[in-house]
């Protein structure tokens, strides 16, 4: 038995389909690729915001293969994404997401490969609250004189 390292590219009509490499085990003449999950992903996006607003966040992972990755996102307000589309290792893949209430949302995300090997979860913690911008300057003297109204409406 011994150890040979692959490089495989498959071309369909001169486009380029799949590509990657890989070590593989060679017994009687029949090569058996090793295969490892991507590594977990990173979650890069703005760590605080604002009820309703819509935000991009960014999604990486690496194959030890260089396979295409996928990832699975779950939003924490009981959503997810599902498995994405494939993108090739390394690459990012952005995705919008609002909430609709106040709350510290835990955004977690795995990866997998095109075999179906599957990475460990990342995540992200993202406090949502309510938007309290005034633009009414009467309206913020008013509130000034009387902050225990102020509060009242921030309950709101």
């Amino acid at each position: 038995m011994k150890k040979i390292i692959l490089i495989l590219t498959l071309l369909v009509g001169g486009i380029l389909v799949l590509s990657g490499f890989g070590v593989a085990t060679v017994t009687n003449n029949l090569a058996i690729m090793d295969n490892h999950p991507p590594n977990k992903p990173t979650i890069t996006g703005p760590t605080s915001g604002i009820v309703g607003e819509e935000y991009d966040f960014c999604f990486v992972a690496e194959d030890p293969e260089n396979d295409n990755v996928s990832f699975y996102i779950e939003w924490a307000d009981g959503t997810s994404t599902g498995w994405t589309v494939f993108v090739p290792s390394g690459y990012e893949l952005i995705e919008l997401h609002a909430w609709s209430k106040m709350d510290v949302y835990t955004i977690r995300a795995k990866a997998k490969d095109i075999y179906d090997k599957e990475s460990d979860w990342s995540y992200l913690d993202v406090p949502i609250s309510k938007n309290k911008a005034y633009s009414d300057t009467l309206l913020l003297r008013f509130l000034e004189q009387f902050p225990m109204l102020e509060r009242l409406l921030n309950l709101l």
